[in-house]
């Protein structure tokens, strides 16, 4: 067992010592003994012991009960030793320096673990001895033993035993196998896979650092699994090396076997030149071309050139304005050489210009309401190829509008180099006059807005002012007040009243467009 440092030593008389105090000072109640919870057997592997789960009662003087935990401190350094010692042991616990009870324990041996095994090997002779080892270190106090040793140093096969041991554990017997095989020729021979590139001539793999008086011989294999006498096309050989000796002091040596790879060549392509291009819709076909000064490869032909619009469609004859991808493909010898890259340019189709710029124009107008549809109209000539679209135009109603005209062409391949003109279409509001049916004369005739309008009236009860537009207009509200300013209910014989009117229209539209003020004037009450 391992020696306790000096800090333990003075921890734990402490840590007895706070104990005591605290038992001391417990004026409520006075512990008469103590006692383990548990009093049977407990028994535990040498060295293990756990103080979980186990409680130490304190019985009071009035006959009371406490539990609390087995601490470690409540048993002395000299009963711990007794966790080591096989067998079954009294160990004394200590709550205070005058109240103490008994553990039972029985210490039984413990088993090493399956993780331990000898690692068995096999080598070849090189006059050194060979042993074989553990795959783990063992515990501390562990030793093993080899019955029959464990160092060989001839060429053969040796069964090894070890007997692992360690005081309060059962032993354990591990066994297995040492090979000491004979040796192999002391050479440096090297046989490696190769890979090259097709050049049109034949290729093989030789073997290098033979030993002496050993040679050589090849056979190679291709990819059907016949001899061929060389290699020299694209594609992948076996080459079988087999050696030769008369030394019988060395084990003969085993055939080698190689890898010899012919890659495909690639074309060189450094001189062959495809650039963008940029032309203007004529309505003919585009054809593209690699660039001049190209020179293709000894073998290489030009396949074709595929254009491909913005929405995926290809074609070998380009004419509409546009995008394209224009992809070049080659043709050359795909037995031996890698496949040509395609090449990628862009095509670019712009459109033709329509001139209108100069030509049209779009004037402003100002005009009165009258009920009736405006709209500003262009001026010059449009070529029929272009189409014209107007925003805010056609108006009735008074107001000032921005009216805009866009031009477009007609052909997907052309433009115009005029996008819009704006003008300005102004309609100004009016002032109306209103037409009522005179009762004296039984004849309409106008009323002016702004002036004051004598009517003679004698109806019995009520104000009325007849002859208006019905479809056109309504009153809204009217007013009647004697010629003081007071609110008149009931009219008089031969009294003068004013009156004021608010006349407003029933077309919503043209309300916006005329404004009226109210009629005002005097009339008479005549029985």
């Amino acid at each position: 067992m391992k020696k306790k440092s000096l800090l333990a030593m003075v921890l734990i008389p402490l840590a007895l010592l706070l104990t005591f105090i605290m038992t001391s000072c417990n004026s409520i109640k006075n512990i008469k003994e103590i006692k383990m919870k548990d009093s049977s057997v407990v028994e535990i592997t040498a060295g293990d012991f756990s103080y979980e789960g186990k409680k130490v009662v304190l019985v009071y003087k009035d006959g009371s009960e406490e539990e609390i935990d087995l601490r470690e401190e409540m048993i002395p350094d000299v009963e711990k030793l007794k966790f080591f010692k096989m067998g079954e042991h009294d160990v004394t616990v200590m709550y205070s320096t005058r109240l103490n009870t008994i553990m039972k324990i029985k210490v039984v041996r413990r088993e090493f673990d399956s993780i331990y095994e000898l690692q068995g090997y096999t080598c070849t002779y090189d006059g050194k001895p060979h042993s074989v080892s553990l795959n783990y270190e063992l515990p501390e106090g562990a030793t093993i033993d080899y019955v029959y040793g464990n160092s060989f140093t001839n060429a053969g096969e040796y069964d090894v035993v070890g007997v692992i041991s360690k005081n309060g554990y059962n032993s354990k017997t591990l066994t297995t196998k040492l090979k000491i095989e004979k040796v192999d020729y002391d050479n440096e021979i090297e046989f490696n896979d190769l890979t090259t590139t097709y050049d049109g001539e034949a290729k093989s793999i030789q073997a290098t650092g033979l030993p002496n008086g050993v040679t050589v011989t090849y056979d190679i294999y291709n990819s059907d699994g016949r001899i061929v006498n060389n290699a020299v096309n694209v594609g992948t050989y076996k080459v079988v090396a087999k050696f030769s000796n008369n030394d019988d002091n060395h084990k003969k040596i085993d055939n080698m076997e190689a890898t010899l790879t012919i890659n495909k060549a690639k074309y060189d392509m450094s001189r062959v030149k495809f650039d963008d291009a940029t032309v203007t819709y004529n309505g003919s076909v585009y054809v593209p071309q690699l660039a001049q000064g190209s020179v293709l490869p000894n073998g290489v032909t030009l396949d074709k050139i595929m254009c491909i619009d913005s929405e995926g469609n290809e074609t070998l004859n380009p004419v509409n304005a546009g995008e394209y991808k224009m992809v070049a493909s080659f043709k050359g010898n795909k037995a031996n050489y890698e496949e040509i890259p395609s090449m990628e340019a862009k095509l670019t189709i712009e459109k033709r210009t329509i001139s209108i710029k100069d030509k049209i124009s779009l004037p402003d107008e100002t005009i009165n309401y009258d009920r009736e549809h405006h709209s500003l109209e262009l001026e010059g000539d449009l070529p029929d190829t272009v189409e014209v679209t107007f925003k805010n135009n056609d108006q009735i109603r008074a107001g000032e509008y921005k009216v805009t005209a866009t031009f477009v062409a007609k052909s997907a391949n052309e433009k115009v180099d005029l996008d819009e003109l704006v003008a300005y279409l102004i309609i100004n509001k009016i002032d109306e006059n209103i037409k009522v049916i005179d009762e004296v004369s039984g004849e309409p005739r106008d009323l002016d807005i702004n002036n004051d309008i004598v009517f003679d009236k004698s109806q019995a009860s009520q104000f009325k002012i007849t002859g208006f537009d019905t479809e056109k207009y309504k009153i809204q509200n009217s007013y009647i007040f004697d010629l003081d300013g007071n609110s008149v209910v009931v009219y008089q014989n031969n009294q003068q009243y004013r009156y004021r009117i608010v006349v407003t229209f029933v077309n919503e539209d043209d309300a916006k467009s005329v404004i009226l003020s109210p009629l005002t004037g005097i009339f008479t009450y005549t029985s």
